[in-house]
């Protein structure tokens, strides 16, 4: 089978960053945040509280494949 091992879901490599943030150059005001070994879960309380936050304009995630562990957060203020 194709599918990685079961603690790659989990267990951040080494050198690697847990949060990576990319400025978004097609959106003002706009930040991406790769969050490494997460799933909906995490990305899903996020989105609900960023929303909540009064000078928040938009917030939205992805998981761009069910086999990469890692979500794409965008947050514009």
């Amino acid at each position: 089978m194709n599918a990685p091992e079961r603690f790659e879901m989990f267990m951040i490599p080494e050198g690697a960053r847990k949060i990576d943030i990319i400025k978004d150059s097609k959106m003002a005001n706009c930040l991406q945040f790769n969050i490494q070994r997460e799933d909906h879960t995490i990305a899903n309380i996020l989105r609900y509280r960023l929303l909540n936050h009064p000078h928040v304009l938009f917030v939205a995630y992805r998981v761009p494949h069910p086999l990469e562990y890692y979500v794409e957060l965008k947050v514009q203020t």
